[in-house]
C-alpha cells in the first residue's frame, strides 16, 4: 500500500514538473518573440530614408499616393509584422508603437506623419506638395530616431 502511495506521489510530482517546464518554455518563447519583434532591420529604414526614391514617388504617383505608400512602408518597418496589428485600428497601432521607448521621443513626429496619411487615405481635401514636404520632414525625424537607437 505504501509502495502504491509512493508511486502515485512520484507520478504527480513528475507531472507537476512537466507542467511547470512547459509553462516556462511557453513564457520564454513569448518573451523571445516580443524581443525579436522590437528589433528593426536597418535595410528597409535606409530605403525609406532615400529622399530620391521618395521624390520619385511624389512625381510618379502624386502627393496623395506617395504619402500613402511611404506611410505604409514606415508602418511595416516599425510594427515588424506584429500579430496584433490586424485587430487594431491605425490610430491604435500608432499608440501601441509609440509606447515603445524607442519611438517615444518621435511620438509627435509620428503623429504628424499619421495625420497627413489619414487625410491622404480617407480625406477629400487635396494633398499638396507642402503637405508632402511636412510629411517628409516628420518622416525624416522618425527615421533619424530609429537609426540612432
Amino acid at each position: 500500500m505504501i509502495l502504491i502511495l509512493q508511486l502515485v506521489t512520484s507520478g504527480v510530482l513528475v507531472l507537476a514538473v512537466v507542467i511547470v517546464a512547459g509553462l516556462g518554455y511557453t513564457t520564454y518563447r513569448k518573451y523571445s518573440k516580443s524581443r525579436t519583434s522590437s528589433t528593426i532591420d536597418s535595410g528597409p529604414i535606409r530605403r525609406l530614408a532615400d529622399k530620391n526614391r521618395r521624390n520619385q514617388a511624389l512625381s510618379e504617383l502624386g502627393a496623395r499616393e506617395a504619402v500613402i505608400q511611404e506611410y505604409t512602408e514606415l508602418k511595416n518597418i516599425i510594427s515588424n509584422g506584429h500579430p496584433d496589428e490586424e485587430t487594431l485600428t491605425e490610430r491604435e497601432v500608432i499608440d501601441r508603437l509609440t509606447s515603445n521607448s524607442r519611438l517615444l521621443s518621435a511620438r509627435s513626429m509620428l503623429e504628424n506623419v499619421y495625420a497627413i496619411y489619414e487625410r491622404a487615405k480617407f480625406g477629400t481635401r487635396e494633398i499638396g506638395k507642402e503637405d508632402f514636404e511636412t510629411f517628409s520632414e516628420n518622416l525624416d525625424g522618425v527615421i533619424k530616431t530609429l537609426e540612432t537607437k
